[in-house]
C-alpha cells in the first residue's frame, strides 16, 4: 500500500514540476531545484519521463497504467516546495476540457519546433570545418577554443555576442573550450546539447547515437523525452564531471551516467581506439573512418549489435586489429580485394 502510495505521489510531484518548468515565472532557480528533485531518486527521473510524458499525450494516466510503467521502487520524501503545486484530479465534468488540453498539448510536443537539428538554420554566419578519411585535424577556432577532429569528422561553427555554437555534423571532437563566462559553449550532436564554460570533454555521434566524455571541468547534456521513438519538448539534464560519460538514442533517450578512465577520453587522438562493450556496428563504423579501403559486414546487421567489444586498438594497422576482432567473435576477413575488406560470419 505504501509503495503505490509513494509512487502516486512523485506523479503528482512530477506533474508539478511540468506546471512550473512550462509557467512564465520560471528561473534558473527552479530549474536547479527541478534538477536536484531528478538526482533524488532514479524513481523520480523515470516517473517524470514515462509519467508526464504519456499525461501530455493521452490527457490523463489511471493507477494501472501508472503501475504498468513505473517499477515498485521506495520514493524520496515529498518536497515542501511543491506543496502548493499538486495535481489534483479532474472530476467528471472537467473530463472534456482535459481532453481537448491533452489534445493541444501533443500538439505542441510534437510540433515542428523539434525540427530535424541538420536542417536548423542559424542567424549568424556559419564556419565548417571537416577532416579527411584516415586523418585527424586541429581546429583553433576564433575564440581560442581547440578543437580536435577525428578521422572524416566534421563540424559547423556559429559565434554570437550571446553564445558560442558548434553542431557535430559527423565523427568525433574533442574540445578544450576557452573559459568566457560571459558566452557559454554549446555543442550540439543530434537532439543531445552539451553547454559548458570552459572543459574538456570528447563527443561522438553515429546514426542516431550520440555520447559525451569528460575529462576536466563539468558540462550539462539535455536531451528530450521521447514518445514513439520520437523527441518531445520533455527535456531530460544531467550533469557530468571529470571521468563521467553518457550516451543517448532515439531508442532509448537519455541513458544513465557511467564511469569512464581519464586515459580513455579523446584516446583517439594518440591513435588508440577505446571501447567499453561496444556493439560490432559502431566499431566497423569507426574503423571505416580510418580506413582507405571500405570495411564490409557480409551478413545480419543485428547480428553485429550483439557482438560486443572491450579493449584497445591501434588505428595504425587496421589489418591487425580486424584479426584481433575476428578472433573474439569467430569472424573471417578477406584483405585479397584491392578496393573493399571483406568480414563476414564463418
Amino acid at each position: 500500500m505504501n509503495n503505490e502510495v509513494n509512487k502516486r505521489e512523485i506523479y503528482e510531484q512530477a506533474i508539478a514540476w511540468r506546471r512550473r518548468l512550462t509557467s512564465q515565472d520560471k528561473d534558473k532557480m527552479v530549474e536547479m531545484q527541478f534538477q536536484d528533485w531528478l538526482d533524488q531518486s532514479e524513481l523520480h527521473e523515470e516517473i517524470y519521463g514515462r509519467a508526464v510524458t504519456m499525461w501530455e499525450a493521452f490527457g490523463q494516466i489511471d493507477e494501472k497504467t501508472l503501475e504498468t510503467n513505473v517499477d515498485g521502487h521506495s520514493s524520496a520524501h515529498v518536497s515542501s516546495i511543491l506543496q502548493a503545486n499538486t495535481l489534483r484530479y479532474v472530476p467528471w465534468y472537467g473530463i472534456a476540457a482535459t481532453i481537448v488540453i491533452a489534445i493541444v498539448l501533443l500538439s505542441v510536443m510534437l510540433m515542428p519546433n523539434q525540427m530535424d537539428p541538420q536542417q536548423a538554420s542559424l542567424s549568424h554566419e556559419l564556419k565548417v570545418y571537416s577532416s579527411d578519411k584516415g586523418q585527424l585535424d586541429v581546429v583553433l577556432l576564433s575564440d581560442g577554443t581547440e578543437v580536435v577532429l577525428g578521422a572524416d569528422s566534421q563540424i559547423s561553427v556559429s559565434f554570437s555576442e550571446a553564445e558560442r555554437s558548434v553542431r557535430l555534423n559527423a565523427g568525433e571532437a574533442f574540445f578544450d573550450v576557452e573559459k568566457d563566462i560571459r558566452r557559454p559553449f554549446i555543442v550540439s550532436a543530434g537532439h543531445m546539447k552539451i553547454e559548458v564554460l570552459g572543459t574538456e570533454f570528447d563527443v561522438t555521434t553515429f546514426e542516431d547515437q550520440q555520447s559525451v566524455a569528460v575529462a576536466e571541468g563539468y558540462v550539462e547534456v539535455s536531451f528530450p523525452y521521447m514518445l514513439r521513438s520520437k523527441p518531445t519538448s520533455l527535456v531530460s539534464r544531467k550533469k557530468l564531471k571529470p571521468g563521467q560519460t553518457i550516451s543517448a538514442g532515439l531508442d532509448t533517450g537519455l541513458r544513465k551516467v557511467s564511469i569512464v578512465a581519464a586515459r580513455d577520453i579523446g584516446a583517439w587522438r594518440g591513435g588508440r581506439l577505446m571501447y567499453d562493450g561496444v556493439p560490432l556496428t559502431k566499431v566497423l563504423a569507426d574503423l571505416n573512418r580510418y580506413s582507405k579501403r571500405p570495411i564490409e559486414f557480409l551478413g545480419e546487421k543485428n547480428m553485429l549489435e550483439t557482438m560486443k567489444l572491450r579493449g584497445g586498438f591501434k588505428v595504425e594497422n587496421l589489418e591487425e586489429t580486424l584479426s584481433s576482432i575476428a578472433l573474439i567473435h569467430k569472424l573471417s576477413v578477406d584483405i585479397s580485394n584491392p578496393k573493399k575488406i571483406i568480414i563476414q560470419p564463418k
